[in-house]
């Protein structure tokens, strides 16, 4: 019995030796490592300016790492810190090899009231042996203390939107509000005034989909408390609503401009220039003003830090588009105005010009957005698998350059190009030999020597444990 019981356990452990060798090959091979980028607040009057850490640790070594942070520039301004920065978008590029590292990122409080300061998408970490880890992203909040004379108004004084007629008539007391829109309506327009002219005004949810959709209009008062109003709008795809003047319309059929309308000509198709900003609400972030066009004065809207005129284009032939346009004084050209709101900044699409420098890695593809067809920049080999594009624009503070639209979650990040640091990771696969061949190629070769050791000795003893079985066997075999 007792030799019977040895033989047993002689097959149990052979039988554990090989389960060990079988486990540990899948757990070297499929156990991903993530390092953990936290976000350390702060707090400072208007004016001053504070100081925001931010850390990245793991269990692992880290041997490269950008970071893309974003955060309000209405509220923050980028001071120091990171290796590059602009409004609403700052990036740590890091080659060094470490576990834990604090970068101090210097920002300049703009307004009162609290922002948050978050890593964002885009951002990645390798590890020393050249692969990618899993980032758990954090985010911190910043203070801004306004000064005890700052005004506490956060009213609208009026609000209006095209088309369309609120539910209740508008009144500053009342913040929620009811609408229907017929199935042709694909934007809600609005224009909305505060009550001092201190307070900021920000508008989201303007896109009007199938069904409920909601529109938020926040007004920040100077000492950075917030009232918002919310209009409820239901899309009755059943139902067209007639044009009010308001909006984007496609015209059915030509329209007779007024006597003093200015007449103009883009391509093949002719325009009139309507001034009338009560039917046609200039869009937010923008200010009712005037340009010269041909030596004639004519209504415009002006903003994004007055970089960005638009006019208000009526087709006359009804082959285009009536909206608001991009006028280019320069070039005397006319773009259709194609706004992306990102929490309370707002980006405009600028045409692609044959000058500009195309970021290695990209190809110009034609897009239909918003019924309008546009120049984008797409990965090169992956044009119809990626989840983003990128688009030449301008951001509310009137930068321009390549940003980032990813289509899956709707938002826009700044795109730093730099020939290294784009090729650097520009790859899924990220080739660590780019920036330090000879220590990332090295650690990824004693990686792969300690898992073949392991690997080696989990079927060394895998052998032992047979063959002490295989003996046990013969010799109770024997005796018999």
């Amino acid at each position: 019995m007792k030799k019977t019981k040895k033989f047993a356990v002689s097959i149990l452990c052979g039988i554990m030796a090989v389960f060990l060798c079988f486990f540990l090959n899948i757990y070297s091979a499929k156990a991903a490592s993530s390092a953990s980028v936290s976000v350390e607040g702060a707090s400072g009057n208007v004016g001053d300016e504070v100081s925001v850490k931010i850390t990245i640790s793991s269990s692992d070594e880290i041997s490269a790492t950008k970071i893309y942070l974003s955060y309000d520039a209405s509220a923050l301004q980028y001071v120091s810190g990171a290796d590059s920065g602009s409004a609403g978008s700052v990036l740590w590029i890091d080659v060094d090899t470490f576990k834990t590292k604090t970068r101090t990122v210097n920002f300049k409080v703009m307004k009162a009231g609290e922002t948050s300061v978050s890593v964002s998408s885009g951002s990645s970490v390798a590890s020393s042996s050249g692969d990618y880890m899993q980032v758990n992203a954090g985010s911190g909040t910043v203070k801004g203390n306004a000064p005890s004379t700052a005004s506490s108004d956060n009213y609208l004084s009026s609000l209006k939107v095209s088309p369309g007629t609120l539910s209740p008539a508008f009144s500053k007391d009342v913040t929620e509000y009811t609408m229907t829109v017929g199935g042709d309506v694909a934007k809600l327009v609005v224009s909305a005034t505060a009550s001092s002219p201190e307070a900021k005004i920000s508008v989201t949810g303007t896109r009007m989909d199938p069904g409920d959709n909601k529109t938020y209009i926040t007004v920040t008062a100077e000492n950075g408390t917030k009232k918002t109003y919310v209009i409820s709008t239901y899309k009755d795809v059943t139902a067209q609503t007639e044009p009010d003047g308001g909006g984007v319309e496609t015209p059915a059929e030509p329209v007779t401009p007024d006597e003093d309308a200015k007449e103009i000509a883009v391509g093949d198709n002719r325009f009139a220039i309507d001034g009338d900003f009560e039917a046609h609400p200039v869009p937010a972030g923008f200010e009712a003003s005037t340009v010269i066009i041909d030596d004639t004065e004519v209504p415009a809207a002006k903003g994004f830090s007055d970089k960005i005129t638009l006019v208000y284009l009526v087709s006359l032939d009804g082959n285009a588009k009536a909206g608001y346009y991009i006028y280019d004084s320069v070039k005397k050209s006319y773009d259709y105005y194609i706004d992306i709101e990102q929490l309370e900044s707002h980006y405009a699409y600028l045409p692609v010009t044959s000058g500009m420098e195309i970021p290695s890695g990209f190809e110009i593809e034609t897009m239909e957005i918003e019924g309008c067809n546009v120049d984008v920049l797409k990965p090169s080999g992956r044009k119809d698998t990626a989840e983003f594009y990128l688009f030449y624009g301008m951001d509310s503070s009137g930068k321009a350059g390549w940003y980032v639209y990813d289509m899956k979650y709707s938002t826009v990040q700044r795109f730093f190009f730099d020939g290294t640091v784009n090729e650097y990771f520009s790859d899924a696969n990220v080739e660590k030999a780019t920036a330090a061949p000879a220590s990332a190629k090295a650690t990824s070769k004693l990686n792969d020597n300690l898992k073949t050791v392991i690997v080696i000795i989990s079927l060394a003893l895998s052998v032992v444990c047979l063959v002490i079985a295989i003996v046990s066997v013969g010799k109770l075999h024997k005796k018999r």
